[in-house]
């Protein structure tokens, strides 16, 4: 268990070699991948977390054991599909940051407005078209962004890492915070500062809540770098999803006046909304200056428990495990056969061979491991003596 993380090359290995490399690196804490063709290379490739094999070299018995099968036997193949594998696995942390902005701020503003006034801003239509825009075109435009050559450079994802990170809660929470900020005071002081109807008011805080998620969704496509543009020419179906959500918006408010219960706004008014809606650009920039520590948030709460649990329990597990995997091999060296001599060359299938283990009478029976009855078919067996336990008697076999 110590030496495993030192180990770089392993040579001529058998089976269970490599299933027992494989296991103590997962217990270790490592993300195992298995690459192999073999029918031997089984084992090891259905214990691995990824088991790759070769789609033409490889054995029916190895295809159906690993998870990905390369089909051109090419590992160049891997790369791509690491980078297409993280590029999946970023995305969804896009959308999911972009999502629960949208839900925290309608939550709070739609809470506190109903506790202090008891009427709610964004009513249960206006709250459904939010979701059907927000969460199906969202999806669309934060799930088809495509892979960068900066994936690759980053450290893997580790196994216990939260799906949440650091940075998504401070954009995340920057954003929410600002929006709550400028809608409970549309809420509160929008009549007076504009000279509009109470209609009108909830109209700008709907109109204001939707555009600011429509800027928002470009501060999501980079969850770390300040140029939320980089490469926006290259998703085109992005800038298609953002044109057709402010078109949906202007006949939603302009068109839908009794279904959305909305009124409609003026130049000016509109010229507000985007205003408001348009600070979150550098708003983002700014948060985005803020360094976040390393380690989660969430995992401050659990340090207490989770390293009590690690010394009562984890210690023990290792040790334990640690024994049995030492009894196994000292078994499977005792149960070994090696090759002393050819004999006779004229007899062609005569072998003699030298056992290891503790003497035993017997009655001549070899027992071999799985590596050594792949090689040799024995047909009757014959010579006896003191054999070894597990091992032959070193008698001969003819064929």
């Amino acid at each position: 268990m110590d030496k495993v993380d030192k180990i770089c090359v392993m040579a001529r290995s058998s089976p269970f070699d490599k299933l027992l490399m494989v296991q103590c690196l997962k217990l270790k804490g490592h993300v195992v991948a298995v690459t192999g063709d073999g029918t031997n290379d089984a084992p090891a490739l259905k214990e691995a977390d990824i088991g790759l094999s070769m789609g033409i070299q490889g054995t029916e018995v190895a295809k159906e054991s690993s998870d990905i099968v390369i089909l051109d036997d090419n590992f160049s193949s891997v790369a791509t599909v690491l980078r297409w594998g993280r590029c999946v696995y970023t995305n969804i942390q896009k959308f999911i940051q972009f999502q629960l902005t949208v839900n925290v701020a309608a939550l709070v503003i739609n809470f506190v407005a109903a506790v202090s006034a008891g009427e709610v801003p964004l009513t249960a239509v206006q709250l459904l078209w939010v979701n059907l825009i927000m969460d199906t075109l969202g999806a669309l435009a934060l799930a088809t962004e495509q892979p960068t050559k900066e994936l690759m450079d980053k450290p893997p994802v580790g196994r216990t890492a939260p799906l949440i990170t650091n940075i998504m809660w401070r954009n995340l929470l920057a954003q929410a915070m600002y929006q709550i900020a400028i809608l409970l005071t549309l809420q509160f002081r929008g009549e007076s500062i504009f000279g509009v109807s109470e209609k009108v008011k909830d109209t700008l805080i709907f109109n204001t809540f939707v555009l600011c998620q429509v800027f928002n969704e470009f501060n999501a496509r980079k969850l770390e770098k300040k140029n939320v543009f980089e490469g926006i020419h290259k998703n085109r179906l992005f800038l298609g999803i953002i044109g057709i959500t402010i078109v949906l918006q202007v006949v939603m408010v302009e068109f839908l006046k009794k279904f959305a219960n909305t009124e409609r706004l003026n130049w000016g008014q509109w010229g507000v909304c985007i205003g408001f809606a348009a600070a979150s650009w550098p708003i983002g920039w700014v948060v985005k200056c803020i360094p976040v520590p390393e380690k989660p948030f969430f995992s401050y709460l659990k340090w207490k428990n989770r390293e009590r649990e690690r010394e009562v329990g984890g210690g023990a597990e290792i040790r334990g495990l640690g024994k049995a995997v030492e009894v196994v091999v000292d078994a499977q060296r005792r149960r070994r056969c090696v090759p002393a001599s050819l004999g006779d060359s004229s007899r062609r299938w005569r072998r003699s061979w030298r056992c290891g283990g503790q003497g035993s009478r017997g009655g001549g029976g070899c027992a071999v491991t799985t590596a050594t009855r792949s090689r040799l078919r024995w047909g009757t067996r014959r010579g006896g003596g003191d054999g070894g336990a597990g091992g032959c008697g070193g008698g001969e076999s003819r064929g």
